[in-house]
């Protein structure tokens, strides 16, 4: 919503009614990383900005990370026992759940809710 009141889109860059610029809000970006089924070793997990090689957030497998953005950002994953995942681009809101393949490869899938580590249940 904008100062004049009406309706707009988060995506505009300003109020077509009354010029105002739009205020983007930082909204949470949850990300779980399941334990894998091999052992109870939960191996160092990171979420790295793409851009520079950020550290946005880290942990340990079986947890729920999470980072704050305004717009879409691209990132990438990194498990201690595996190699980066490709560059992948989040949403502000969302919830992610990695998994992996019997190839050691990061699986990504959007999810409506997410449960497990810290954050058991959080809906969006």
């Amino acid at each position: 919503m904008s100062k004049c009141g009406k309706e707009v889109s988060e995506k505009a860059p300003q109020c077509p009614n009354c010029g105002a610029p739009i205020l983007k809000i930082e909204k949470d970006v949850l990300i779980h990383f399941n334990s894998e089924g091999r052992g109870i070793v939960h191996h160092d997990c990171f979420i790295h900005l793409n851009s520079d090689k950020s550290i946005l957030a880290k942990g340990k497998q079986g947890q729920t990370l999470s980072f704050k953005c305004m717009e879409p950002t691209e990132i990438y994953l990194v498990v201690k026992t595996n190699s980066p995942s490709k560059p992948f681009m989040v949403q502000p809101g969302e919830g992610y759940n990695i998994t992996y393949s019997f190839m050691g490869k990061l699986l990504i899938d959007k999810v409506d809710s997410i449960s497990g580590g810290t954050d058991s249940n959080r809906l969006f």
